[in-house]
């Protein structure tokens, strides 16, 4: 038998062609090969047929090659399309948000500029409350010496200081021509009146005098037995009144104070030294009505306080005593008259506690003891009490201490 020995050089190492490394892999058992791609996708598998066999055309595993990679460029061109389109949503969103902080840094702003405005606009609305407060209150002032006469009707060629003396005659008070400024009347502001009756309005050259003019009119209406309202005079009025000149605001407060009273039953409103004053019952305190707050809290404050205030002055049941509640003005005040000698002497007790930076109630005690000592000259009046004055100089006068030069 002849043999063939095929020669081969000592460096020759046999050609391993990668369908024999695909041979030598598919060889162990259950093995299946895919692409990397393949490897997320529903890829077709190849065979062993089309890795194998020696006689496959180059040209079908070029153009598999050639799709393979013409969908992986399509696939990343998409993935780049999608990507330029995020970083376009991206930039898009970062804008708005930009605008959006702008905005809301514009609304912050704007926001703190409404709130000055608003603190501003209250404090305005305070110094307006307090200017209108105030120019009230030095109108108020300017017509402490006059007296608002309605109910007088108006006659042709008229005198109203003829009217005004005959008044005055009626309550049998003298008063001198010289000692009345003016009188005149003025148009009345009530809607409701249809007769179209103008008020007089007469100012005197003394407070005092007004006074004795106010308090004339209830001492006649007493002696005379009046209760209805009003007085009747011969020749000049079948209803008259006499009252303090108010101004328009006073007024509208007066008849808010009038209604609060006669809802939340109390006994009394008056009006003293053009103040309003008002008391639930003959031993509550006194309240002053200088606003609208003070007529809403009528009811909560005088009910606090009706049992008294802060003052007391204790008599010994030997001594005859009598108080007087009219007599209270709107500070703490209490007054007592004790009859000495059998009653042939008298001796006016006052104890009073003037609240610290309390204007009105010291201006209300000082009106309402000045308006007494002119009653009372001929008795004796003594006063105690904590005054909270401490910038008062006081000086001695005829044995007895008066306050005066006020430099608070």
């Amino acid at each position: 038998m002849h043999s063939c020995i095929e020669q081969r050089s000592p460096n020759y190492s046999p050609q391993i062609t990668p369908a024999d490394q695909y041979k030598q892999a598919t060889s162990i058992p259950g093995f299946v090969w895919k692409c990397q791609i393949c490897l997320g996708s529903s890829c077709s598998t190849v065979s062993d047929e089309d890795m194998v066999n020696d006689n496959v055309s180059p040209n079908i595993s070029s153009d598999r090659i050639t799709n393979f990679m013409s969908d992986v460029k399509s696939q990343l061109e998409s993935l780049r399309k999608a990507q330029d389109k995020l970083v376009d949503s991206v930039t898009f969103c970062s804008d708005k948000v930009t605008d959006f902080e702008a905005s809301l840094k514009q609304i912050s702003d704007n926001m703190k500029i409404i709130e000055n405005l608003k603190q501003s606009n209250e404090n305005l609305k305070q110094q307006v409350c307090k200017l209108t407060s105030k120019v009230n209150e030095l109108e108020q002032y300017s017509r402490l010496n006059n007296i608002e006469i309605q109910g007088v009707p108006v006659k042709n060629n008229e005198n109203v200081l003829n009217i005004v003396e005959n008044i005055t005659k009626f309550l049998n008070v003298k008063i001198d021509p010289t000692q009345v400024e003016y009188a005149h009347r003025v148009q009345s502001q009530k809607r409701d009146n249809t007769n179209n009756v103008k008020n007089i309005i007469v100012r005197f050259t003394s407070r005092k005098l007004k006074y004795e003019v106010l308090s004339a009119v209830k001492t006649k209406r007493q002696a005379i037995g009046l209760t209805s309202p009003g007085l009747k005079i011969e020749g000049v009025s079948q209803r008259l009144f006499l009252n303090e000149h108010l101004t328009s605001e006073n007024k509208l407060l007066f008849k808010e104070a009038r209604d609060a009273a006669k809802t939340k039953k109390y006994k009394y409103v008056w009006v003293k030294n053009c103040n309003i004053y008002v008391r639930k019952t003959d031993d509550s305190r006194v309240k002053s009505i200088r606003s609208l707050d003070d007529v809403n809290s009528i009811e909560s404050t005088a009910s606090k306080k009706s049992d008294g205030g802060g003052t007391l002055i204790a008599v010994r049941k030997e001594y005859q005593a009598v108080e007087h509640y009219k007599w209270r003005s709107d500070a703490e005040d209490i007054w007592v008259t004790l009859y000495l000698d059998d009653g042939i002497k008298k001796l006016h007790l006052c104890c009073v506690y003037l609240p610290p930076g309390d204007e009105y109630a010291r201006i209300s005690f000082a009106s309402n003891l000045e308006h007494l000592i002119n009653r009372v000259s001929e008795d004796t009046i003594l006063i105690c009490g904590d005054f909270n004055l401490p910038n008062v100089n006081w000086i001695p006068k005829n044995n007895a201490l008066f306050f005066c030069t006020l430099k608070c």
